[in-house]
């Protein structure tokens, strides 16, 4: 339903603003908006996950899941 929609989203949205700079929070958002078909929201979600703090294998997770958007996106 929307309502859970809506609260999925805020309470990702207040993890980010509360750790802005954790991977983790940022990956969240990515996958909340790729499972609901979001795909350029989700893109920017993954490239917005890279400039937070994160390791090598994190870092390539961001952009393996972008190149997979940007392939079945077209």
């Amino acid at each position: 339903s929307m309502g859970r929609y809506v609260e999925a989203l805020d309470a990702i949205t207040q993890a980010i603003e509360f750790e802005p700079s954790k991977f983790e929070c940022r990956q969240m958002l990515a996958e909340f908006y790729e499972r609901r078909g979001h795909v350029d929201r989700a893109m920017d979600a993954w490239q917005d996950a890279i400039m937070a703090e994160c390791t090598p294998d994190q870092a390539a997770l961001s952009r393996r899941a972008v190149s997979r958007l940007k392939r079945n996106h077209t």
